[in-house]
């Protein structure tokens, strides 16, 4: 074998192991895709707009049974929070000025919804209040998934803190993940549809 035929033999073989190791890197990778996937599951689509909304069931902090049919005829915004959810916690202290905006520009009213139990869900309100002064006057529901389908209907992608608006006639018109493009335009919504102050409330403030 001359050295020509031995270079041309030197790089097939060189090819050969390189076509090896990238089929043996793109296998592992779909292996590990594979194993990612069966590890999170298939991603839900959220509901469409102008869908009409899921009927539910959830509880408040005291045990009574609430559906839909306490929401019925009104606007409803749907805020799902998690007390192991850090998101959930930073976006608290502006609740109460969000649920003011919403009920005065366009009657909506907010309500937030836990995903754990009253206990649970109880010692995290209380610690928000203690360590960031923040006490929560809105609506709360709770809705564990042992008790409720209401997380997986109305928050299939799993994303915390997470909104859904309802409108009177039970249709979605908007839902998405607090903080962003979606939430980001409903609350400028709210505010650019807030009534001005009159001079007597200037005056009165």
């Amino acid at each position: 074998m001359d050295s020509s035929q031995a270079a041309l033999y030197l790089m097939s073989v060189i090819s050969l192991v390189n076509l090896m190791l990238t089929l043996r890197l793109a296998r592992q990778a779909r292996v590990r895709q594979a194993a990612h996937d069966n590890l999170i599951g298939p991603k839900a689509d959220e509901l469409a707009v102008g869908a009409v909304a899921p009927p539910f069931v959830a509880s408040t902090l005291t045990g009574q049974i609430v559906t839909e049919e306490r929401f019925a005829g009104q606007a409803v915004g749907f805020i799902f929070v998690s007390p192991n959810c850090s998101g959930c916690r930073n976006f608290l202290p502006s609740l109460q000025e969000l649920s003011a905006a919403a009920r005065q520009s366009s009657g909506v009213e907010l309500v937030l919804v836990s995903d754990v139990g009253p206990e649970n869900t109880r010692s995290w309100l209380t610690s928000v209040q203690y360590e960031m002064g923040v006490t929560i006057t809105a609506p709360l529901l709770l809705a564990p998934a042992s008790l409720s389908r209401m997380f997986t209907d109305y928050d299939p992608s799993g994303y915390l803190p997470y909104f859904c608006l309802v409108n009177a006639d039970s249709q979605v018109t908007a839902r998405g993940v607090v903080g962003r493009a979606e939430w980001e335009s409903v609350v400028a919504d709210w505010h650019a549809r807030q009534p001005l102050p009159t001079p007597h409330d200037m005056t009165t403030s």
